[in-house]
């Protein structure tokens, strides 16, 4: 009998673990006609344009292993994360090498801290972290250590890289996301696509895009049948795995109820909007881009040229707003405020494009790193989980807990 993996979900969760068992059977079940998940490159004018996930550093050493492993290290763009500007009480500072003119001597002090903690001891910390960090709320341990004159700089990029509030969030994952802001980040040229089309050339799964799975049946803590479609069932034999790489809301809907669906449905994400827009010429008169207060709604304004280092005649602006599921009007808030801080917005708009992602990241507050460690303890014999909700939210979660779960498949 052939061992077979059902993977559901075609994103880059599902498509690297068919990479890590590519001696297997994979058969990848998509609900949308594309694959590739919250990874999506555009292409418009020969411009790729990332409107999904966009970088990842070197320290993020499972994506950036499997890169080198696939031969794109030498097809790396970096991306002028650091250079951007902060709107802070409704004015523009520019930074420059993490530190302004614009700032007060109080501000720049507790900055100074902050950049010198991250270059000295943020290191020690992630190689051998204290369980405490994890189960701190960010904003809370920055004030205790560093102060408030400053934090609407440190809170903004939080907020704009994650989508999510910094008192949400576990200070570990916080601090995780600040070092990455200040270290060199990467993109590959031609678009992040192109990761998610060489893992499937190499492991060569069955692809199934339009399907998608409705239920799954349990009996005796196995998955004996998946549903597709609300009609076609097929049935799970002994040796057969079940992975799931969607979201965890996703995977509870087709489960029935259990602690391990309880579970999934405690888990929080934020969603995202994307707005593209093409202007006639140069808008922004800043480096790379903005970080916005979120009295603005708007999370972070990118001049698409200038953060991947690029000399283009066409301009492109891509702005993200985070918004909770089921938020209306995204994207109606975000050109309002886009005309706030954009001048003569309006009249140099050629086109408009607006995309949405409900699933953009997972909260990842001190509960999430509970339910992960419950989900691992309770996993049913044949169901795996992988994704960007397994580990700290990134693309490099999604390697990593793929990987994890390819091994874990082999060992049973």
């Amino acid at each position: 009998m052939t061992k077979r993996n059902f993977v559901i979900g075609g994103g880059l969760s599902g498509v690297s673990f068919c990479y890590f068992r590519k001696e297997c059977d994979n058969i990848i079940f998509e609900k949308e006609s594309r694959l590739n998940g919250r990874i999506q490159t555009i292409s418009i004018e020969d411009n790729a344009i990332e409107i999904g996930a966009q970088f990842f550093c070197k320290e993020d050493k499972f994506i950036y292993n499997l890169i080198k492993e696939l031969g794109f290290d030498n097809n790396l763009q970096r991306i002028n994360l650091h250079n951007f500007s902060v709107l802070h009480k409704n004015r523009i500072i520019k930074l420059k090498n993490k530190i302004s003119e614009d700032l007060s001597k109080e501000e720049k002090e507790e900055l100074n801290n902050f950049y010198f903690f991250l270059e000295n001891e943020a290191i020690k910390i992630f190689n051998n972290p204290s369980p405490d960090l994890f189960f701190i709320h960010f904003d809370k341990w920055y004030h205790q250590n560093f102060g408030e004159n400053a934090d609407w700089l440190i809170m903004s990029l939080v907020r704009a890289i994650t989508f999510s509030e910094p008192k949400e969030l576990s200070t570990f994952y916080g601090l995780l996301v600040c070092s990455s802001f200040f270290e060199p980040c990467y993109s590959i040229q031609g678009g992040m696509e192109l990761l998610n089309q060489k893992l499937i050339s190499i492991a060569k799964p069955k692809i199934l895009t339009g399907n998608k799975i409705t239920k799954l049946e349990i009996n005796n803590n196995r998955v004996n049948q998946i549903e597709i479609n609300n009609k076609e069932k097929i049935k799970i034999n002994e040796k057969d795995s079940v992975i799931s790489s969607i979201p965890s809301k996703e995977l509870a809907d087709l489960l029935p109820n259990s602690s391990f669906k309880k579970q999934l449905e405690k888990i929080k994400y934020n969603g995202c909007g994307v707005t593209l827009l093409k202007t006639q010429k140069q808008l922004l008169d800043y480096d790379s881009g903005l970080l916005c207060a979120k009295n603005k709604g708007i999370s972070i304004i990118i001049d698409e040229s200038k953060y991947l280092g690029l000399n283009r005649l066409n301009k492109y602006i891509v702005i993200l707003t985070p918004y909770k599921t089921g938020e209306k009007k995204i994207f109606e808030k975000t050109l309002m405020g886009a005309r706030e801080l954009i001048p003569n917005l309006d009249k140099n708009i050629e086109n408009v494009e607006f995309f949405t992602w409900d699933y953009g990241l997972p909260i990842a507050s001190p509960e999430l790193f509970n339910i992960q460690k419950e989900l691992l303890r309770n996993e049913f014999e044949n169901l795996y989980l992988c994704g960007d909700y397994m580990g700290m939210p990134s693309l490099d979660a999604c390697i990593e807990s793929s990987k994890s779960t390819a091994k874990r498949i082999l060992r049973r």
